[in-house]
C-alpha cells in the first residue's frame, strides 16, 4: 500500500464547550506498523495536514485536550486511516420509531440501508500504478502497448488488491437463550444467512418482508439479526470491522379472555379474566364491548376503563387482569361482543373475542287462586 497524507478536519468547538485558553489541544498520530507517535498542537478548529504520511498498516489519529491547571487529559475523538481504507455506513429502518436499538416484530418487514465509499475501481488503480511505475523507473507509457514491464524491485500489477476493491457484508441471526430477552455476555451460536462482496461506492437497500430467525413456531421467536461490513485483509493488515448494526426481533403478543361462557345467558356479568403474554414493548392493550355480533370495525365500541395496559419498555411483558363490575357496559338485553385489542406501532390486532348474551327479564312461575 502506498503512503498518503491525511487531511483532518478538527471540530473541537462541537466536542467541548471549554474555553480554548484553558486547554491545550493536540492531535496524536500513531503509525500502527512501527508504533511511532507524533503529537501536533492544533487550534480550536480548522484543518491541517497530518504530521506524517499514513503507514503500511494504517494510522490511528486521536484528538486530545489537556486542561492547563489540572493536567487532566480528554480523548475527544479518534479515527483509523489507511491508504486504501473503505468507509461504510449501515442503518436499519423498521415500523417502530423506537430511538435506541432498532427493533421490530417477527411478522413485520424491515429495511437495511447501506452506503459504501473509498473502494478503488480497477481503472483508477491502473492509472495510479502507471503513474507510480513511471516515476520509479522513469518510463513513459504508451497506451497502445497495453501492458507494463514488471521488475523484481517494482512488482506493480494491473489488478487492484482485494482489500482496496471490495468489502464483505455478513448477515447473521442470533436466538436469545430460553426465557431470556437479551444476551448475558458475548454473542454465541450465530447462523450466517447471507454473505456478499460489495464492490461499488454506492448506496443500496436490502428489504426483508419478515424476520430471518428460524423456529418451529416463528410467532414465539425472539433474538437479533446482525449486519456487519468488514474490510478484507491486505498486505500486512488484517480484517477490520467498518460498521455493524443489529435489529431486535420480538414475538407476536398473545392474549385470552376467560370467565364468560358464550353458551350462557347472563343476568349479571361475572368477573372477566384477561391473560396477556409477550406484549410488544411499545403498545396499548385493552378490552372493548359493543352491541351486536362481531364486526371488523365496530362503530360504537365502549372501552373498559380498568382494562388498559400501557407499555413503554425495552422488552416484551406479560400481564394478568381480573375485571369486575362489568354490568354498566351491558345496559340493554341482547347479544354483545367483547374483544381484546393490542395496539402497536404496526397497527391494532385482535387477540381474543367472546360473545355475551344478557337477559334481565324476570320470570315468575306459579298459580293464582281465590278463597271464593
Amino acid at each position: 500500500m502506498k503512503t498518503i497524507s491525511a487531511l483532518l478536519l478538527l471540530g473541537l468547538a462541537e466536542v467541548t464547550a471549554n474555553p480554548e485558553s484553558e486547554y491545550i489541544n493536540f492531535i496524536r498520530q500513531i503509525q500502527l506498523d512501527t508504533n511511532t507517535e507524533w503529537d501536533v498542537t492544533v487550534p480550536k478548529d480548522g484543518t491541517m495536514l497530518s504530521p506524517e504520511g499514513v503507514g503500511i498498516d494504517g494510522s490511528q489519529f486521536e484528538l486530545w485536550s489537556i486542561h492547563d491547571d489540572s493536567n487532566d487529559e480528554y480523548l475527544l475523538d479518534e479515527e483509523y486511516v489507511a491508504s486504501y481504507m473503505p468507509w461504510a455506513k449501515l442503518s436499519i429502518v423498521t415500523g417502530d420509531p423506537y430511538p435506541d436499538t432498532p427493533r421490530t416484530r417477527v411478522d413485520q418487514p424491515f429495511t437495511v440501508q447501506i452506503e459504501i465509499d473509498g473502494l478503488v475501481y480497477e481503472p483508477d488503480y491502473v492509472n495510479s500504478q502507471r503513474e507510480a511505475l513511471s516515476i520509479a523507473q522513469n518510463v513513459k507509457f504508451k497506451p497502445k502497448e497495453g501492458k507494463v514491464r514488471r521488475t523484481k524491485n517494482h512488482p506493480f500489477t494491473w489488478e487492484a488488491p482485494p482489500d482496496a476493491a471490495k468489502v464483505l457484508l455478513v448477515h447473521e441471526i442470533f436466538h436469545y437463550p430460553e426465557d431470556e430477552d437479551s444476551f448475558n455476555g458475548e454473542y454465541k451460536d450465530g447462523v450466517v444467512v447471507q454473505e456478499a462482496f460489495l464492490t461499488e461506492n454506492a448506496a443500496s437497500t436490502l428489504n426483508y418482508g419478515m424476520t430471518n430467525l428460524q423456529a418451529e413456531d416463528l410467532t414465539l421467536a425472539r433474538g437479533e439479526e446482525v449486519f456487519t461490513i468488514t474490510s478484507l485483509a491486505g498486505y500486512k493488515t488484517g480484517e477490520t470491522i467498518l460498521r455493524t448494526e443489529k435489529v431486535q426481533i420480538w414475538p407476536i403478543a398473545r392474549g385470552s379472555l376467560s370467565g364468560i361462557d358464550s353458551a350462557e345467558v347472563y343476568n349479571s356479568l361475572p368477573p372477566l379474566t384477561v391473560a396477556l403474554e409477550d406484549l410488544y414493548p411499545s403498545s396499548t392493550t385493552f378490552v372493548r364491548v359493543y352491541k351486536g355480533a362481531p364486526v371488523a370495525e365496530p362503530a360504537s365500541a365502549e372501552m373498559v376503563i380498568d382494562s388498559f395496559v400501557y407499555l413503554d419498555d425495552s422488552i416484551p411483558r406479560n400481564r394478568n387482569l381480573s375485571l369486575v363490575g362489568l354490568d354498566r357496559y351491558f345496559q340493554k338485553d341482547g347479544l354483545y361482543t367483547v374483544e381484546l385489542v393490542h395496539r402497536t406501532p404496526f397497527g391494532a390486532e385482535l387477540l381474543d373475542q367472546v360473545a355475551v348474551t344478557v337477559d334481565r327479564r324476570i320470570e315468575v312461575r306459579g298459580s293464582f287462586y281465590s278463597n271464593e
